[in-house]
């Protein structure tokens, strides 16, 4: 099991915006599940030229992190408002990073283990890395939040 890790100041605010400017004419609600609102991309942005840099760096830097080698089995962006929970887990895959790439309310990420649930925060700029197999949410707020995400599945690499 991998612990809970956050980090700030990933990219530089140029750098964070132009991040955003490339993500979001991508997000349409086609690629939600029937339980979510707000929007979605494909999940494949890694694939992209584009946002190549921008994966690497985040890569890198979970890779650092936990000494460990990963490969990418999924990335997207979120747009969400804090309007709804939707606790769900990310089957077969071993960490999910939330990178926060727009969200100055903080509106975090809700994670339930088994004995609490624990809100990761989510400072802008920020990313909260946790185990994919555990069930977490956007929280829920009484005012309506922009939030944008950008979300990378990983999986150890298999060096066999």
């Amino acid at each position: 099991m991998f612990k809970f890790f956050k980090k700030e100041n990933i990219f530089t605010d140029t750098q964070r915006k132009k991040l955003l400017k490339i993500t979001k004419p991508l997000m349409v609600t086609k690629f939600n599940s029937p339980t979510m609102k707000g929007l979605s991309t494909r999940g494949d942005l890694h694939k992209l030229s584009g946002f190549k840099f921008y994966v690497n760096k985040l890569k890198s830097i979970i890779e650092k992190q936990y000494k460990e080698k990963f490969t990418i089995f999924k990335c997207w962006g979120r747009y969400t408002q804090g309007d709804h929970l939707n606790f769900h887990s990310h089957v077969a895959v071993d960490l999910t990073l939330n990178y926060y790439l727009k969200n100055s309310s903080g509106l975090g990420t809700l994670v339930r283990t088994k004995n609490e649930e624990i809100n990761l925060g989510g400072k802008e700029n920020s990313l909260a890395v946790f185990n994919a197999s555990l069930l977490h949410s956007v929280p829920d707020s009484s005012d309506k939040l922009e939030r944008y995400t950008f979300i990378v599945d990983l999986n150890i690499k298999n060096n066999a």
